[in-house]
């Protein structure tokens, strides 16, 4: 939700896009793309670019998916 983000101090907003910042994403994709596990982490990507100009809390809101 917006707003909601923000840094451990409470000081500074995180924005809700920038999923990097709090999670570490081992693999992402579908079929064989999620048994290429990175423990560095990947940069994320909506695997569906139909929703990939969406705002995140269209659909993620921390509860049940819409």
């Amino acid at each position: 939700m917006i707003g909601n983000h923000k840094t451990d101090d409470c000081k500074k907003t995180i924005a809700a896009s920038d999923c990097n910042s709090c999670h570490l994403i081992l693999a992402q994709g579908s079929g064989e793309q999620l048994k290429k596990l990175n423990a560095d982490g990947y940069p994320f990507f909506h695997i569906d670019p139909e929703f990939s100009e969406f705002s995140c809390t269209t659909c993620h809101t921390g509860g049940p998916q819409k």
